[in-house]
């Protein structure tokens, strides 16, 4: 059974979301050089995180950009102090290039991930098969929502 022991924890993971969440309570809502330096960190820092998952996955593109929502949000956020059409575009951009890059690894195009299988497999209680044949519907549906 999986469970959160068994969840990786790196030291820049910890580092970064704990810096993302004090921040949140200082940063003010309007532009300024300290809200924007912020931006810039937190960016810095969740790219950060998604390179060292490219590093640890046998340096594949796809699995930097599969983490795209989660270093992209700081520039969507920059953006709706521009412009809210643009930020609406970003996110967009974003959220889809996640569904996709997520969708071809549910797929099976560059091998489904043994640990999606045995997530999979735990928690709706499939076999091996069945656990690839939803898998495959799940990467479906991430190409179309994408």
């Amino acid at each position: 059974m999986m469970g959160w022991e068994n969840v990786e924890f790196s030291m820049w993971t910890g580092i970064s979301l704990g810096i993302l969440g004090i921040g949140v309570l200082f940063i003010s809502p309007q532009k300024s050089i300290i809200s924007t330096l912020w931006l810039g960190i937190s960016g810095f820092a969740m790219a950060l995180i998604a390179f060292e998952s490219f590093l640890d996955h046998d340096y594949r593109l796809i699995q930097f950009f599969e983490h795209a929502i989660q270093f992209g949000t700081p520039l969507v956020l920059w953006y709706a102090w521009y412009s809210h059409r643009k930020a609406v575009i970003w996110a967009k951009i974003l959220i889809g290039l996640t569904f996709l890059c997520h969708g071809l690894y549910a797929l099976g195009v560059y091998g489904q991930p043994a640990h999606f299988l045995a997530m999979t497999q735990n928690i709706l209680a499939l076999d091996l098969e069945g656990a690839k044949v939803f898998l495959i519907l799940m990467g479906v549906l991430d190409l179309w929502l994408a």
